[in-house]
């Protein structure tokens, strides 16, 4: 590990530097050394300026770990015993020692659990503690803090072989691309929703494996293994691995990031998050990559709207739950985000995904206003939202019969994927409204994609009739020769179906257009 460590500080420019800053934590653990042990808090002005710290995360599990309480703040800044600590905290406090270092950033030991405001404040910091940490230490395998950083080890099967004209001795081992990605993104560790923040931002990750102890940063990931057995050039695709070096400029704050490029890099983040974003209370879903969201700010300068950004806002509405979702379970949950945002289902998501290279569509509706009613900062919880916007109206029936899996399309050619089975929150029990987002025309071929929408009930409270909830997503697609279909679907978007139901925002081309808000 200390090999790992010295050769990525020192050979690594560009792309493993750590933020350019003096950030320190609001506390620290002080560990002392291996011939001079010790354990104590220590706040931020009892540390001297440029000191580096390591950072862990770790599963709780069910045994709630010994914790920093405001009663036991005063005790904690003097001595806490090591007896009373996980497994885990135990290990990952001798690990610090071993590498040279005095200081580490535990969650449990340096936020005060049992007061909320304490927890809100270091809570809207956390991505700046990993990202300002030397390395995070990270309890890959364990389930929970019982079972410590250094598991019992059984390293995959290996076998010396040797090679007939070659001096050397080889070893056959694991594919190391399924060794290193898949014991690594599918640990237990990393479906913790909270991690992916904190191993994403991290310059610096020391994996404490099932099997082996894995290193992972901007410049490489490599294992234990023996030395001749691999090129560690070769053992670098990871998933995060490879989003790290590739999109260094967005989270690292360049001055010159493409705010095109940004938003890419944000929704492939959110594709991986969301499947990966297991949490114990749904409602940290916002704050668990606030972090990340504030680097991409520093970046872009862009406006954040409960896990949406600004620039590009269209296109980040096109998503959908993905393969099966829909079938889910899913039982009313606390109050996330408004339903325009993928944080508002609690299931993985997926972006719409053009089908050439090449396409490069028209918006079909005005953004007239995004409003958001924050509960902390601007990137954690929120109690609210809306979404404004200016476009036309289609309207699809039996919606009832297409949320329970049973209807078809309304008009061949369009695909429907709900965001819940069998819950529709509309006082529309039979339709449901498309809201065209985006469309291509391009050799006779036409695309796109859109929202489908349900009237709230008793929308005349919010003061408006055309008040929408996000129901769905749905995409089309028609080919050469199908210009008469178009046609009636086209004359169906007329609106006039919608005459008395909607209040008319104004008209283009002849064609009626609604300003409607989405909650």
């Amino acid at each position: 590990m200390k090999t790992w460590l010295k050769d990525c500080i020192e050979t690594h420019y560009g792309a493993c530097t750590s933020l350019p800053s003096e950030f320190l934590p609001s506390r620290l653990l002080y560990v002392g050394t291996l011939s001079e042990p010790t354990l104590r808090i220590q706040l931020r002005d009892e540390i001297q300026k440029g000191t580096h710290y390591l950072t862990l995360s770790h599963c709780w599990g069910p045994v709630v770990p010994k914790r920093l309480l405001l009663e036991s703040l005063d005790e904690f800044r003097r001595y806490i015993p090591t007896d009373g600590l996980s497994r885990t905290f135990q290990d990952a406090i001798y690990a610090t020692r071993q590498l040279g270092m005095e200081h580490i950033w535990i969650d449990s030991l340096c936020i005060i659990q049992n007061s909320a405001e304490d927890w809100q404040k270091e809570a809207a910091m956390m991505g700046e503690v990993y990202a300002s940490a030397l390395c995070n230490l990270a309890a890959t395998a364990a389930r929970e803090g019982t079972q410590g950083l250094f598991l019992d080890k059984f390293p995959p099967p290996q076998v010396a072989i040797d090679i007939d004209r070659s001096r050397d001795l080889w070893h056959l081992i694991q594919n190391p691309s399924t060794m290193l990605g898949d014991r690594l993104n599918f640990a237990p560790l990393n479906w913790r929703g909270w991690v992916f923040q904190e191993r994403f931002l991290s310059t610096r990750v020391i994996h404490f494996g099932r099997s082996r102890v894995y290193w992972e940063c901007g410049k490489k990931t490599c294992c234990e293994v023996p030395a001749k057995a691999i090129d560690k050039d070769l053992v670098s695709n990871s998933w995060t691995n490879q989003s790290k070096s590739s999109w260094q400029s967005v989270l690292r704050g360049s001055e010159t990031v493409d705010k095109n490029k940004a938003v890419e890099v944000w929704m492939a983040i959110i594709d991986h998050y969301s499947s990966h974003g297991n949490f114990t209370f749904v409602t940290d879903k916002l704050v668990a990559i606030g972090g990340l969201a504030s680097h991409v700010q520093k970046s872009t300068q862009c406006r954040y709207f409960a896990g949406v950004w600004e620039h590009n806002l269209l296109s980040q509405l096109l998503w959908d739950v993905g393969e099966g979702g829909a079938d889910r379970n899913l039982a009313e949950t606390p109050y996330v985000a408004p339903t325009w945002s993928w944080a508002s289902v609690n299931v993985p998501i997926s972006r719409y995904l053009r089908s050439k290279v090449n396409y490069k569509p028209s918006a079909t509706v005005e953004v007239h206003n995004v409003d958001v009613q924050l509960i902390t900062d601007n990137f954690g919880q929120v109690k609210g939202g809306s979404l404004c916007l200016l476009g036309r109206l289609g309207v699809v029936h039996d919606l009832n019969d297409k949320l329970s899996g049973k209807g078809e399309a309304r008009w061949a050619g369009i695909q429907v994927k709900m965001d819940r089975k069998g819950n529709t929150s509309t006082g529309h029990k039979c339709q449901g409204y498309l809201l065209v987002v985006e469309v291509q025309r391009a050799d006779g071929i036409v695309e796109g994609a859109g929202l489908v929408l349900g009237i709230v009930d008793e929308p005349e409270k919010l003061g408006s009739k055309n008040v929408f909830k996000r129901l769905g997503f749905f995409e089309f697609w028609f080919g050469k020769g199908t210009e008469d279909t178009i046609a009636k679907i086209e004359d169906e978007f007329d609106g006039t179906a919608l005459a008395g139901k909607l209040e008319v925002g104004s008209e283009k081309g002849g064609k009626p257009q609604y300003l409607i808000t989405v909650i």
